[in-house]
């Protein structure tokens, strides 16, 4: 997510699909959470990120959202960090959050 985030920004094709970029940031940081989700879940040997394997994964991952953008905007070539960016990396990290409290057999598998 890092690499992806602090590449400049003419290194990237143009789709041609207006605001794919913001479905991107959903995803990435969707599965950011969800793999800090499981990876919480399964081990056993700090009870309380167990215990909260929700909450700091999607509290986690949508500031480092925000702190990502900040970066773009300040120290990158060619970025520039975006409210809107920051707005869907922390709904793509609320929504697996979501998904997954409704469906915890996801982390499971």
């Amino acid at each position: 997510v890092l690499i992806l985030c602090v590449i400049p920004g003419q290194d990237f094709p143009d789709v041609g699909i207006i605001n794919f970029d913001k479905l991107v940031h959903s995803i990435m940081f969707g599965g950011l959470t969800y793999l800090f989700s499981r990876g919480f879940f399964k081990q056993t040997t700090y009870p309380y990120l167990n215990h909260h394997y929700l909450l700091i994964p999607v509290i986690g991952c949508s500031l480092y959202g925000g702190l990502l953008e900040v970066l773009q905007a300040t120290v990158c070539i060619n970025r520039a960090g975006d409210w809107m960016d920051f707005l869907f990396d922390a709904l793509g990290s609320i929504a697996v959050g979501i998904i997954l409290m409704l469906k915890k057999d996801l982390l499971f598998r």
